[in-house]
């Protein structure tokens, strides 16, 4: 049986829900961080657009700009996919404490994809995300723990968690 993880997108994007404080950085980060959402999110969209200004809030050290990237990296959204691109956006969002970031850290490093495989650390990430309440890193953890079925090892499988996508996000 395949193992699934899902791809989870950062907390400022779920329906609603602004960032907690601790996420937010600069004043001006965060206006950055807010246009982009603008360019994801509204009409016109624009992902590539959203991405260049997303680089420059992250580069500011916002973690919801970082983890926002590193989820865009992981599944092409407005750049090419590159796990290794997603995996150095995400190390510090999760490294603050942004869920979305663990948890996406977390398949990556079950997948081996970006960053080597490390199982160790996949399931550092996931526990920490899972921690906080993060139900899809709690299934993931579940998953990357259970005992393998039969004797091949086939890498897990990705699949995104579209229930926690924001509905603009989704097509």
């Amino acid at each position: 049986m395949k193992r699934r993880h899902a791809l989870v997108l950062p907390a400022g994007l779920l329906v609603g829900l602004p960032l907690p404080p601790a996420a937010r950085a600069t004043d001006a980060a965060q206006t950055l961080y807010d246009r982009a959402l603008a360019l994801l999110c509204g009409r016109p969209r624009d992902p590539q657009a959203a991405a260049t200004l997303l680089e420059q809030a992250a580069a500011q050290d916002h973690r919801g700009a970082q983890s926002l990237l590193g989820w865009m990296a992981m599944s092409g959204t407005g750049m090419p996919r590159d796990d290794a691109r997603a995996a150095r956006w995400l190390r510090p969002a999760a490294a603050a404490g942004d869920t979305a970031a663990q948890n996406n850290l977390g398949v990556l490093y079950a997948l081996g994809s970006g960053v080597p495989h490390d199982h160790a650390q996949a399931e550092r990430w996931f526990r920490a995300a899972a921690a906080q309440g993060a139900e899809d890193a709690a299934d993931n953890l579940r998953e990357l723990l259970r005992p393998a079925t039969s004797g091949a090892s086939a890498p897990p499988a990705t699949r995104a968690s579209r229930s926690r996508l924001h509905p603009a996000l989704l097509a």
